[in-house]
């Protein structure tokens, strides 16, 4: 598996997955993690951390200063639309985390926080 599909397995199953200096803290629901998934962190722990680093970081002002508690896609761009299918309707998880419509879609109604088009996804990452 690679490390963004392990990324996007994990974020699905309801964690949430936070890097905290040169270690990752993952938050779950009970019984999401398995086995399999705890090996593969694991295995891909530097991978992930650059992953969710470059996520925070962003390629433009709307991704650099994310508002308090909330993760942004990898695929938010300064525009508001996602870099894969280049499309502008985002919803916000529960967890904090601004996900692709389309892309990503949500696996259960009961994670969305609230549903975002992309100026309105800029406007959040910029809060």
């Amino acid at each position: 598996m690679e490390p963004a599909a392990l990324l996007q397995k994990l974020r699905e199953a309801g964690c949430e997955i936070v890097p905290d200096g040169d270690r990752l803290r993952v938050r779950y629901p009970a019984g999401a993690l398995t086995d399999d998934l705890r090996e593969a962190i694991r295995q891909y722990k530097a991978e992930l951390l650059h992953l969710l680093s470059v996520g925070s970081m962003g390629q433009g002002k709307a991704q650099s200063s994310p508002a308090p508690g909330v993760t942004l896609a990898l695929s938010l761009q300064p525009d508001g639309t996602c870099w894969c299918c280049k499309g502008d309707n985002w919803w916000l998880s529960r967890y904090g985390v601004l996900a692709c419509a389309a892309c990503h879609p949500p696996a259960h109604p009961g994670l969305v926080v609230r549903h975002l088009k992309g100026k309105e996804a800029i406007e959040l990452a910029r809060a």
